[in-house]
């Protein structure tokens, strides 16, 4: 049988060992680093007095939510199941896992001093590596980068571009400054040059279920089903990406949506590539006012240069007349409630029953491995 390469898995805040900071950053600065404290619901970290969120616990019973690994034969509440490589590693080889791309938290650390913030972000990545190095092929880790501002995040990069990570997450819709400004251009000159494969994760901040509910306010269920518009925070930074010629200029630049969605790219790449007609049969006038950033159908930048994720999508089988086949790669998710562990397999064989095997194996295993190359 078959193996699979899930392109997008995670490491949760809430798996973090607890002294991942406290024993990582300088001695000056590990008494305000980020520590799991006791909280009325059970542990939590806190950093300059606010809370991150539960540690150690899936908090199902609260949450309304199921967690992937709780359907592990062996799982235990209270077990930091997806940071312990033995572990994860047997879940991966339950669901038929060869190979696992780990994002970090999907939001940013939250720290307003900067010195402090730099050397946290610095720590979870130096983690990250150690993680990885259990078994270097199968566990792929997703460098995890500032937001606050290009100068950080490109520092983070290029100290990255000499370890094993070769990939790195930019959270899009948090950055203070759109992606596609000037400041950031330092940033993806750094891409280019490194190599280095940039990604943007879908990012959300739920409402912690513990607070307490405003009078009139609608359903909290209710925030769990608008996650469905989670895509609408790509639009923006992709289209400002894209129509201002940062892939084009770099085309050696590599960039993953990661859990954005795919239905909905056609569209903008579409009505993108009207735009840019209507614009070049002007070329005249724009040229007076300023020029036209680009040379070439925004559809040709997006197919040569930006790979997709999808885990449980049968309308992205759909789309592969636009997205071809060399661009689009499978899923897990784990370890999230949305994930298809433990029965990977069965959803794949749903959702692409209508493919052939050869297809089937470019989007579960092929595609990801001629991204991502071998081991770290």
């Amino acid at each position: 049988m078959q193996t699979l390469f899930s392109s997008d898995d995670h490491i949760d805040l809430r798996w973090l060992p607890k002294d991942m900071w406290t024993s990582r950053v300088s001695p000056a600065l590990a008494d305000r680093a980020p520590k799991v404290v006791d909280g009325p619901g059970g542990p939590v970290w806190m950093c300059e007095g606010k809370n991150w969120g539960t540690w150690g616990s899936t908090m199902s019973a609260t949450s309304g939510k199921k967690w992937a690994i709780e359907h592990a034969a062996d799982f235990k509440e209270g077990e930091l199941r997806p940071t312990i490589a033995r572990l994860r590693l047997k879940d991966m080889d339950f669901d038929g896992i060869q190979t696992s791309v780990m994002f970090g938290p999907v939001t940013p650390l939250d720290i307003a001093d900067a010195e402090l913030r730099v050397a946290c972000y610095r720590a979870y990545n130096d983690w990250l590596i150690e993680f990885c190095s259990e078994n270097p092929e199968r566990l792929r880790g997703v460098g995890f980068l500032p937001t606050e501002g290009p100068a950080e995040a490109t520092t983070e990069l290029r100290r990255l571009a000499g370890t094993p990570i070769k990939q790195v997450n930019l959270l899009l819709a948090q950055l203070d400054t759109p992606a596609h400004e000037a400041a950031w251009a330092p940033f993806w000159d750094a891409a280019e040059e490194t190599g280095m494969i940039v990604s943007c994760h879908f990012s959300t901040r739920i409402t912690k279920l513990g607070q307490a509910q405003k009078p009139g306010a609608e359903p909290r269920a209710v925030n769990t089903l608008s996650l469905v518009k989670g895509w609408t925070q790509f639009v923006d930074p992709l289209v400002g990406i894209m129509a201002n010629g940062v892939l084009e200029h770099r085309p050696g630049v590599k960039l993953v949506l990661a859990e954005t969605g795919v239905g909905w790219l056609p569209f903008v790449i579409q009505r993108m590539d009207q735009r840019f007609e209507q614009v070049m049969e002007n070329k005249a006038f724009w040229d007076r006012h300023g020029g036209i950033p680009l040379k070439q159908l925004p559809s040709e930048t997006f197919r040569r240069q930006v790979y997709v994720s999808f885990a449980e999508d049968k309308a992205a089988m759909s789309l592969l007349p636009f997205f071809g086949e060399n661009n689009i790669m499978w899923a897990s998710d784990y370890p999230h409630p949305d994930s298809t562990f433990p029965k990977s397999r069965t959803v794949i064989e749903d959702q692409m029953r209508g493919l052939s095997p050869e297809l089937k194996r470019k989007f579960t295993f092929g595609n990801a491995e001629t991204l991502y190359g071998g081991a770290q």
